[in-house]
């Protein structure tokens, strides 16, 4: 009796986004013939002869040994030059981030060509792509017969479209923020229209995109996966919060309008005479205001390591998310592996459950940041229960992601 071979995937993907959790389920599967990336270090390779500096720190570190046997294709050297070439040339911004995606999907094109053709002509398979570095393999692979996904990374154009309105309501903030070009999005919509399915990572997402005239039918919601580590030290808290021992609250991640962050420093600015420290640390496009600058009860950090970043989660009491928008927001899960009760928005991934692990920014304003911020201050003893609720989410699982990603692809095989 002959058993069928499991659908062969092809998975592209620029960074390390979500720790390469796709093309990691699809190989313990037997199903990921490909994977296209950017940067890929393997340790079987030796030391890795690159020069110095963050960009080549950071290819440095792009592996993981659940996929130490894989067939991988990546930009590589290339994208070192064009980072060196960014750099002195002072190019950034969206002409940066454009040129960026097309080289990826030039050289993996091009890598296809030469080393892959015969995979194509193959029994037809799964492409799994990430948006907006997507829209030449889409073709590609649809072309050679293929199903084609779209892993869409965020609500699309409506979050610029809310960020902009909130823009246009505040002109007193003083951000950075740009809109992308329009061809940026004409080539999204191209994308969306060309594949056979998107895959969105939230509630919001599905109908933020249904809000810009992507239709419903073709979207599956597909949280993202996280493997919770173990915590070595249970978390010690106070039974009261004063100004000695105040209620840390931990702002981590991109220190932008989108994210909120204008409104939790409106709120730390309007609770100073309370017993909170708050920590922000990320890049961004806002800068914290001159009169708190100096401010005793505020930490102000750019972009940090990995180990601080451990350190910052462990040493908090509770995580906050008051994003206008996101896709879903790791960092949540994150906060919630190192026992921090998250404090998040609506517009995000579904990971808090009001009152057992975390509580919602409703209204999402200044107000509203004050108003669950404040009930921690006063009961410490909820913010000791909330914390207390494990971690593990089978919703956020590789089993769980992996068991989405079949059923996507035994939609996909029906006529």
């Amino acid at each position: 009796m002959s058993t069928r071979s499991p659908t062969p995937w092809v998975c592209a993907q620029l960074g390390s986004r979500e720790h390469y959790a796709v093309p990691r389920v699809l190989r313990r599967s037997g199903r990921l013939r490909l994977l296209l990336t950017d940067y890929w270090t393997s340790p079987r390779g030796g030391a890795t002869r690159l020069a110095p500096g963050r960009e080549a720190a950071k290819a440095a570190q792009r592996f993981h040994p659940d996929l130490v046997d894989a067939t991988v294709e990546h930009v590589g050297t290339r994208r070192l030059v064009f980072e060196l070439w960014a750099r002195v040339t002072r190019r950034t911004g969206w002409d940066t981030v454009l040129r960026r995606n097309a080289l990826f999907q030039r050289v993996m094109l091009e890598r296809i060509r030469r080393n892959h053709e015969s995979l194509l002509s193959e029994s037809p398979g799964v492409f799994f792509a990430y948006s907006y570095a997507a829209l030449g393999l889409l073709r590609k692979f649809k072309e050679a017969g293929w199903k084609t996904i779209l892993g869409q990374i965020d609500p699309g154009v409506r979050e610029e479209e809310i960020v902009a309105a909130e823009l246009a309501r505040r002109p007193d903030l003083p951000s950075r923020w740009k809109r992308a070009p329009e061809h940026y999005w004409r080539a999204w919509r191209e994308e969306c229209d060309t594949c056979d399915r998107i895959m969105v990572n939230s509630e919001w997402s599905r109908e933020a995109l249904a809000q810009v005239g992507i239709a419903e039918g073709k979207i599956d919601v597909v949280p993202l996966a996280f493997e919770t580590p173990t915590m070595n030290t249970p978390r010690t808290l106070p039974t009261r919060f004063d100004h000695t021992r105040p209620l840390r609250v931990l702002f981590l991640g991109q220190l932008t309008v989108r994210k909120g962050v204008h409104l939790a420093i409106e709120a730390a600015r309007t609770m100073r005479s309370l017993p909170v420290h708050w920590t922000f640390v990320g890049p961004g496009d806002v800068d914290l205001p001159a009169d708190l600058l100096s401010a005793p009860f505020i930490r102000w950090s750019g972009a940090v390591s990995r180990e601080e970043t451990a350190r910052l989660y462990r040493e908090s009491d509770v995580f906050l998310l008051p994003t206008l928008s996101d896709g879903f927001a790791l960092t949540q899960l994150e906060a919630r592996a190192c026992g921090l009760p998250v404090l998040a928005s609506r517009f995000c991934g579904d990971v808090v459950r009001a009152g057992e692990n975390g509580m919602i920014v409703d209204p999402l304003d200044t107000s509203g940041i004050v108003r669950v911020t404040t009930e921690l201050v006063r009961s410490p003893e909820r913010v000791a229960a909330m914390s207390r609720i494990g971690p593990a989410d089978e919703r956020f699982s590789l089993e769980a992601l992996e068991a989405r990603l079949v059923e996507m692809e035994e939609r996909l095989s029906r006529p």
